[in-house]
């Protein structure tokens, strides 16, 4: 019989891709070196060879990725032929570095209520933001206290009473790390202080136990029937009445230097033998001259 001839027929242009391999800044351009990369695929007779070339630059047989590491703005053109001799059209792609050197910035924000003398007297929120012009920011690390580890911040809420610190960084999607910033300060007490207040027969005086833990004493108010008569801001916390009489009441409030104040309950400030004795009733006067007679 007759031998059939055998033959191909490919009219289908081979089809090329890009990519393009690095960090897009804020900007939109890239802040980092780039890495192109080309893929060609043919369906019939398979890619023969591709080209490519950087601006005005020379026709160069594509074979690995490749880096572009100058800042500059590029274009890029490349084609692919198949093993038939189809030639692709020249295909164009722009793109831009400009490498960032610099770190980003980060700043802190302490949010909770504050009292007197700049301490909180709530729970603290700690609010740590970072700015990245070009990269755009990565991380942002933190530790609190000296001898905590740094931990990656996603937000803070410091709960316990007492002195402090906190200490951050923050870190651009190509690798540039801010200079650590800090200890900053910041002082929690949320707690009252305590007060115990007892009546100094001997000499006449309200006399004040106070305690506080955490900010310490300011001071301590003494009243006298719902009257302010003294205040005493060092110990001892002693305040002597003048002239008591039956049925007067004290008492006081002490404050810490966050503000938190404890008021005691009142207390009387005559001693009950010069209650009793103030209070005490003559002997009728018809009878005293029985008691002369005796």
């Amino acid at each position: 019989g007759l031998n059939s001839p055998f033959f191909k027929i490919d009219k289908t242009l081979p089809t090329t891709t890009h990519e393009l391999d690095g960090v897009i800044g804020e900007c939109g351009w890239f802040v980092s070196d780039v890495t192109v990369t080309l893929s060609a695929i043919d369906a019939t007779s398979e890619v023969d060879y591709t080209k490519y070339k950087l601006d005005e630059g020379t026709w160069t047989n594509y074979v690995d990725p490749f880096d572009v590491t100058e800042d500059g703005e590029y274009t890029l053109y490349y084609y692919s032929v198949d093993l038939a001799g189809n030639t692709e059209e020249t295909i164009e792609v722009e793109f831009k570095i400009e490498h960032d050197t610099t770190p980003p910035v980060t700043t802190h924000e302490f949010q909770g209520d504050t009292g007197d003398n700049d301490w909180y007297t709530t729970n603290v929120v700690v609010m740590l933001t970072a700015e990245d012009d070009l990269a755009g920011v990565d991380y942002t690390m933190y530790k609190l206290e000296d001898d905590t580890e740094w931990q990656k911040y996603t937000g803070i809420l410091v709960t316990e009473d007492g002195e402090h610190t906190i200490e951050y960084y923050s870190v651009d999607k190509v690798g540039n790390k801010e200079a650590d910033k800090g200890p900053f300060d910041f002082d929690i007490d949320q707690t009252p202080p305590t007060i115990d207040l007892t009546w100094d027969d001997e000499d006449s005086k309200l006399v004040a136990d106070v305690d506080d833990e955490t900010s310490g004493i300011a001071k301590v108010e003494f009243y006298v029937n719902d009257e302010l008569v003294g205040t005493v801001t060092t110990a001892p916390y002693e305040w002597e009445v003048t002239k008591p009489k039956q049925g007067d009441k004290g008492q006081a409030i002490v404050f810490d230097n966050a503000g938190n104040e404890a008021i005691s309950p009142e207390i009387d400030a005559v001693s009950q033998s010069q209650s009793q004795s103030s209070s005490s009733t003559p002997v009728p006067w018809p009878f005293s001259w029985l008691f002369c007679l005796w």
